[in-house]
């Protein structure tokens, strides 16, 4: 089995920013159920270390932003 590294709150907080997400909306993305204030208040915790991402949430936050960083690659770009 392979590890998976959770990212520090600092790394949530900045990926967040990366993908121009609202916190409900990234929670959303990363597969958190619930209303907007639980899923807010889910991610502020995250943000501020109160919480960590589970190994499935991690693995689902790089693929967020590899996809981020595709999307911005291919900006401009015919194919």
């Amino acid at each position: 089995l392979k590890q998976v590294e959770i990212p520090s709150a600092e790394a949530i907080k900045s990926a967040r920013s990366k993908l121009g997400l609202s916190r409900a909306a990234f929670a959303r993305a990363l597969g958190y159920t619930g209303n907007t204030n639980t899923n807010s208040k889910q991610v502020n915790q995250l943000e501020h270390g109160e919480r960590h991402l589970t190994a499935d949430k991690a693995l689902r936050l790089r693929a967020l932003l590899a996809e981020q960083a595709l999307s911005e690659m291919s900006v401009g770009e015919t194919v």
